[in-house]
């Protein structure tokens, strides 16, 4: 039973991926860009190292996305004024109209993936995903 928890966990995230991500690909969007969008609109610009971090994949992946979404002219890339060796990623206008549209658009959160769960369950799975959560960094 214990080997079939981690890949459980993998399948309960990936379906609800697909249900949010569902709507902002007909947009255009991926979950990750759309994510991106909304950090940029209340940060004002990020470092491609702070994104990776934020969207927990590598840098050659942040690369490819960053990219993509250049093309599409959703951000910029400029020098950072303070060290030229970085660069600083920022929302464009057509970025936050992307972003408006998208919001629009998004699926209601009508589904609770917990719904059959009592509070007292809720608050156990919690404290058992902390729990797994912490381990895993502990041994990062």
């Amino acid at each position: 039973m214990k080997d079939k928890i981690m890949p459980r966990i993998s399948h309960l995230h990936l379906a609800w991926k697909r249900y949010l991500e569902a709507p902002l690909l007909r947009e255009g969007l991926t979950i990750k860009q759309f994510y991106l969008l909304k950090r940029l609109k209340a940060k004002g610009a990020l470092y491609p190292a702070e994104i990776a971090e934020m969207l927990f994949c590598d840098r050659p992946t942040v690369s490819v996305i960053i990219s993509n979404m250049e093309k599409k002219s959703w951000i910029s890339r400029e020098r950072d004024d303070h060290d030229r060796r970085k660069w600083l990623i920022r929302l464009t206008e057509e970025g936050k109209t992307a972003l408006e549209s998208s919001l629009g658009k998004m699926n209601p959160l009508d589904i609770d993936p917990v719904g059959s769960l009592s509070a007292e369950e809720v608050q156990l799975l919690y404290e058992l995903l902390e729990k797994i959560r912490i381990h895993l960094e502990e041994k990062i």
